[in-house]
């Protein structure tokens, strides 16, 4: 992968993540902290998943270790 296409990917993940901040804050406009947290863990969490799913499989194909 070359530096432009993980900055795009990491552009794209952060609008993502903008879109269902916005979405959320529109909807629920008294959440609780405990349950914002948990939404921004488990969100987080999977947009950490996403770009393995393709960077791992890369590398081994590749031979990196």
């Amino acid at each position: 992968m070359t530096f432009l296409s993980i900055l795009l990917i990491a552009i794209a993940l952060s609008f993502d993540a903008m879109a269902v901040a916005a979405a959320n804050g529109a909807h629920h406009h008294k959440m609780p902290l405990t349950k914002a947290l948990r939404i921004a863990f488990f969100f987080g969490l999977f947009q950490l998943i996403m770009p393995l799913n393709y960077i791992i499989p890369q590398s081994q194909k590749i031979g990196f270790d």
